[in-house]
């Protein structure tokens, strides 16, 4: 994960060390932090998730190939997005890696302005997750502090019943219904029904629907 103010990381894995320098340099003058491996199972043995946002990937390597790197990224259940770049790649590998998840597919030799874009579109998609994940974290840490009966309140109340039908619906008074209302409103850090509903929507949450309008 990259922290507040620091440059964002690229991996880049190849074997060819002229490629390597040449794709590290050209990130690096791009504004990111580069980290670089000549061998796959360096990188394997050094990864850990989190620690960068990006992957650029040879395709073709001797000792183990692009494919099977991904492969054992997603057995880790790592999220990173990967960059393939291949000067031998042919359609059904190409298939096969976007199949998988990979985030683009570039031949070599690349534009480097075509490379540059593509990473600067896998970096963005890689902070709106790691966004994604800390806001499911924080509704997920507010909604626990809730009690079993504010959750009840609060799906009754996502689902558009007014205090009154939820007082009826959870055999309790208006009044109650209120308090509760309010308590977990605060809990929440819901500024608005609608913000509930957000919330409780990325939680998973079941809503209750309102009965449609006969005729």
């Amino acid at each position: 994960m990259t922290p507040e103010g620091m440059r964002p990381t690229v991996f880049v894995v190849d074997d060819d060390p002229d490629v390597l320098d040449s794709v590290r340099w050209l990130l690096h003058q791009a504004g990111f932090q580069v980290e670089a491996f000549d061998a796959p199972d360096q990188f394997l043995a050094t990864f850990r998730e989190g620690a960068g946002d990006c992957l650029v990937l040879d395709l073709r390597m001797p000792t183990m190939d692009g494919l099977t790197v991904q492969q054992e990224l997603i057995r880790l259940g790592a999220e990173i997005p990967i960059i393939f770049i291949s000067a031998h790649g042919d359609i059904p590998q190409t298939v096969r890696a976007m199949h998988q998840g990979a985030w683009d597919f570039i031949e070599k030799p690349f534009d480097p302005h075509r490379l540059v874009e593509s990473v600067q579109g896998a970096l963005n998609w890689s902070r709106l997750r790691r966004d994604a994940r800390r806001r499911k974290a924080t509704f997920t840490e507010r909604y626990a502090q809730l009690s079993p009966r504010e959750k009840e309140v609060a799906r009754e109340v996502a689902g558009g019943f007014s205090s009154k039908e939820v007082a009826q619906r959870l055999g309790m008074s208006p009044r109650t219904v209120e308090t509760h209302r309010y308590r977990l409103m605060e809990k929440m850090g819901a500024h608005s029904t609608v913000h509930l509903v957000l919330m409780l929507v990325e939680l998973g949450e079941e809503i209750p629907r309102l009965p449609e309008d006969e005729g």
